[in-house]
């Protein structure tokens, strides 16, 4: 089989990229070495859901990314008649008063939040920047803490049901002619002049007429060896609380985001609060692939979660497990994604918490590289390169 294009990944930006080629009229088989959207930690993309946010400090280039992603995540939903994006509003704590600064750990961070508010008032995203104490008028529940004394309210953010959309997103594809290979790994690549060859773990050795795009997260660097010097994996845990109790409406708690501690906590569509740790900039904490990871967040993580929950939402106090889970994240020293073309491979990472959001418009930028075309949206101002080491 040699179809126009291979895919090696199913995730997001696998099947993001996939639906893309396929709707320009491209030939194309995704190889997954699992099944489509598998749950943690076999599939990064596999969880119930992902936050959507604009904020990005000042980093304008990425808040414009996450608005195109967000046209792309509407038109999914209508194409698909599915719902993929609860909104919900994200808070980001930020401080610039000298008694606020002194109990951040990293006071740089603490200008994160005023940052973001300027650049997202420059492309146009709803948003607000209060006090203290209007942030607490608007959300009575959220903690009267020293630490701060201003916040971002991110309007446009929500959760992305993250396992539903990767399965709606594929199955669109597949209706347009992509060809799905499920728990066919990629065993090795070989390259003959500027052709890609895979080896599959079913014995099959698959190659493309044009370009082979590497998706496969943070399997990215077995498959690429370029890539083991640029990026490095890390464990990301998640650890579930019970929902409140029954007329106690805490559902319509925004995502809340300390940057200091690390930290996210949000309400999930089933009721069960969740909290994220966001250690992906901490190399002390690197994953071996070779060893696999353990599928439940560690003991001593479910105390801080506990910890932080109720410091921040002090209704949240005391709420029993409900479960947890971790998966694995590619990081970029830039902590920005990392996309090119050499020879006929495309590879893309991902890079952290970024990934899943803007998995449209990367997939789209992805497939134009694989088409030789220039992209269609890319500014100039941000326009990537086919260099082995740009990132943006």
């Amino acid at each position: 089989m040699e179809p126009d294009h291979l895919v090696i990944g199913g995730g997001i930006m696998g099947v993001c990229t996939a639906y893309h080629l396929v709707k320009a009229g491209r030939s194309v088989l995704l190889l997954e070495r699992r099944s489509i959207a598998a749950p943690p930690p076999t599939s990064s993309s596999g969880g119930v859901a992902k936050i959507f946010r604009s904020a990005y400090g000042e980093k304008r280039h990425l808040t414009r990314l996450s608005q195109y992603s967000y046209e792309w995540w509407r038109h999914f939903e209508a194409e698909a008649g599915l719902r993929l994006f609860l909104p919900c509003g994200m808070v980001v704590f930020g401080a610039n008063q000298a008694e606020s600064l002194r109990l951040w750990r990293e006071p740089n961070a603490a200008a994160w939040a005023a940052n973001s508010f300027v650049a997202m008032r420059r492309e146009g995203v709803d948003c607000d920047f209060l006090s203290k104490g209007a942030l607490r008028d608007r959300y009575p529940h959220i903690a009267d803490r020293g630490s701060y004394d201003s916040a971002l309210v991110d309007k446009s953010a929500g959760l992305l049901f993250a396992a539903r959309a990767v399965l709606a997103i594929a199955r669109l594809a597949e209706a347009g002619g992509l060809v799905i290979w499920e728990n066919s790994a990629v065993e090795a690549v070989t390259r003959s002049g500027s052709n890609v060859h895979c080896l599959v773990g079913n014995g099959e050795i698959v190659s493309a007429r044009h370009a082979v795009v590497f998706a496969a997260g943070a399997m990215n660097p077995t498959l690429v060896p370029e890539l083991r010097s640029k990026v490095w994996i890390t464990r990301q845990q998640i650890v579930h609380f019970a929902g409140p109790e029954p007329g106690e409406d805490l559902l319509g708690l925004p995502i809340i985001v300390s940057l200091d501690e690390r930290r996210y906590l949000y309400a999930l569509p089933d009721g069960t609060v969740a909290v994220a740790n966001d250690d992906n900039r901490d190399r002390s904490k690197l994953v071996d692939l070779g060893v696999s990871p353990s599928p439940d967040p560690d003991e001593c993580f479910w105390g801080e979660a506990s910890g932080f929950a109720r410091s921040y939402v002090p209704a949240l106090s005391d709420l029993p497990r409900r479960g947890g889970n971790s998966c694995l994240y590619s990081n970029t020293v830039s902590q920005e994604y990392l996309l090119y073309r050499r020879g006929n491979s495309v590879v893309i990472s991902a890079c952290s918490g970024h990934g899943f959001k803007n998995g449209p418009a990367i997939g789209l930028m992805a497939a134009e590289l694989a088409m030789g075309r220039e992209s269609r949206w890319y500014s100039d101002e941000y326009r990537y390169e086919s260099a082995p080491n740009h990132s943006f």
